[in-house]
């Protein structure tokens, strides 16, 4: 079997990897969210540039950089997975390392 053959069979597990651990990823984020009282990650980040209530700016804020780091860390550590540069973790353990949300008191 050719390198290029391999990579062909290798795609679909690829694929369905990525989206195992994206969709795990992304019901981190709307969990969080929803557990400051929002109805997910996207309804908390509508906050982050609305002054009329600061608090819910400033969460606003908090959620948007949290999101951020979360999916840089997410793509780069499932990128050198996917490379075979790391083992693949299983999802908890995965989740349990993205970064931690910093809300405002």
């Amino acid at each position: 079997m050719t390198a290029t053959e391999k990579a062909d069979l290798d795609a679909p597990i690829q694929a369905a990897t990525t989206a195992a651990f994206e969709q795990a990823v992304q019901s981190k984020l709307d969990g969080s969210a929803r557990d400051a009282g929002y109805d997910s990650i996207f309804t908390a980040i509508s906050y982050a540039d609305e002054p009329a209530v600061p608090r819910f700016q400033a969460d606003g804020q908090a959620f948007r950089r949290w999101r951020s780091l979360v999916w840089d860390y997410a793509h780069t550590e499932l990128n050198a997975v996917l490379a075979g540069e790391k083992p693949q973790p299983d999802i908890e353990t995965f989740l349990a390392a993205l970064p931690v949300l910093d809300l405002p008191t």
